[in-house]
């Protein structure tokens, strides 16, 4: 009879997620709040409180982002959230350079905060402030988990395909940069792009290792019991 040695629990934890700005222990604390009932799902508009209104944008920074429409003695205010990034968003019903989805639908949510709050009450509290016509964006975290955040950014932004570097070149029509791209992706059979290699196919002269999922613990242990069975050097 053959006995299997017990593979030893080496999973790193946190360590898994140096590459991301996830932290284990808020989806742990997410959980238990879950679990004794501390949180209500929102589910599209809902009045959370007394004159305070939680809205849905459909398509912004991320699924699900929402909006707040407070009510005052002086008509309504909104915060606006990472629904919208500068005024020109709303002043020029401008899509922001980065967003999930499709940027008609946000469009449409800028159109709502503008016909709620009037075009004449338009205008940025930092402005009157004396302050400078700008949003702050500043992620939160320590420089090993934002370092490749910040670097990933800058290859999304900087790549000539994107939306911030389109927006900006006078040759892009307009109806081409907000087109659906759902629509042009079904318009290809959602092929691949014929340009782009698969990853074993990346290098011209050989084939490309296949690598491994380090973020994935079964992975981590095998290696480690494949490391563990070779002999010293």
């Amino acid at each position: 009879m053959t006995t299997t040695r017990p593979i030893p629990d080496t999973s790193p934890g946190k360590a898994l997620w140096a590459l991301s700005s996830m932290d284990l222990d808020a989806f742990k604390r997410f959980e238990d709040a879950i679990a004794a009932g501390r949180v209500d799902f929102i589910d599209g508009d809902r009045e959370i409180s007394a004159g305070i209104h939680c809205r849905l944008a459909a398509d912004s920074h991320t699924f699900g982002s929402q909006w707040l429409e407070v009510e005052t003695a002086d008509g309504p205010h909104v915060i606006a959230g990472d629904c919208v990034y500068w005024y020109a968003n709303l002043e020029r019903l401008w899509p922001s350079g980065y967003l999930q989805g499709n940027p008609w639908n946000l469009m449409k949510t800028y159109e709502r905060i503008r016909a709620l709050v009037g075009n004449d009450r338009l205008r940025p509290h930092s402005r009157e402030r004396g302050g400078p016509y700008c949003r702050i964006y500043a992620p939160v975290g320590s420089h090993e988990t934002l370092l490749a955040y910040l670097v990933r950014r800058l290859l999304e932004n900087g790549a000539n395909t994107s939306f911030v570097n389109r927006i900006v070149d006078p040759a892009v029509d307009i109806a081409e940069l907000v087109a659906d791209p759902v629509a042009r992706a079904r318009s290809t059979g959602g092929s691949p792009h014929p340009r782009i290699p698969l990853p074993a196919a990346l290098y011209p002269d050989r084939g490309n290792s296949r690598g491994l999922d380090l973020s994935d613990e079964a992975v981590l242990r095998d290696l480690e019991l494949q490391l563990a069975a070779e002999p010293p050097r």
